[in-house]
C-alpha cells in the first residue's frame, strides 16, 4: 500500500508520512485504529530495508542502480570467446613439417678443404709489433679497408 501510494503520487521531493496516510485512507476506507501507528512502523522497515529513500521529511522510492560505467582500456575476453576455438595439440604454428618424401642429403659429402672465414670479430692485436715483422702491416692493411665508409662528416 505504501509503495503504490509513492507511484500513484509520484512527486519530486518524494511524500511525507501525512500525505501517504491520507491517500490510504481516502483508497481503502475503513483502517484499524492503530493505523498511524503501523505506518511509522512499516515506512522505518522499508527505510531501513533499502526499499525506500528518507529525505527532508519525505519518502521516496529509490531509483534504480544505473548501469556501471565502463572502465578503461579493452575489455577482458569472455570465456566462451577462448574455448570456442579448439586447439589441435599435434599441429606446431612455428615449423612447418618435413616432408618425408622429399630427398635427403647424403652425409658421405666431403667439404673442400678452403678455409672458411672465422666466425665473429677478428681478435685485436697487441700494438707492439716487436717480433712479428712484415706479417703485422699486412695484417693492419687489410683489415683496416674493411669498415664501412662515413658519409657527409667532414672535419
Amino acid at each position: 500500500m505504501i509503495v503504490e501510494a509513492i507511484e500513484m503520487l509520484s512527486e519530486e521531493n518524494g511524500l511525507s508520512k501525512s500525505s501517504i496516510s491520507k491517500y490510504i485512507k481516502s483508497t481503502y476506507g475503513d483502517l484499524p485504529a492503530l493505523h498511524s501507528q503501523l505506518l511509522s512502523d512499516n515506512l522505518k522497515r522499508m527505510k531501513d530495508g533499502g526499499e525506500l529513500m528518507f529525505w527532508k521529511n519525505n519518502f521516496s522510492k529509490l531509483k534504480p542502480n544505473p548501469a556501471p560505467r565502463r572502465g578503461r582500456g579493452r575489455p577482458a575476453k569472455t570465456k566462451d570467446r577462448l574455448q570456442a576455438r579448439p586447439v589441435d595439440p599435434a599441429r606446431r604454428r612455428w615449423r612447418p613439417t618435413k616432408d618425408s618424401n622429399a630427398p635427403s642429403i647424403p652425409s658421405n659429402v666431403v667439404m673442400s678443404s678452403v678455409s672458411k672465414k672465422p666466425r665473429g670479430r677478428l681478435r685485436k692485436l697487441a700494438q707492439s709489433s716487436a717480433g712479428l715483422g712484415p706479417f703485422m702491416t699486412t695484417l693492419m692493411t687489410t683489415t683496416a679497408a674493411k669498415g664501412r665508409q662515413r658519409v657527409g662528416l667532414q672535419r
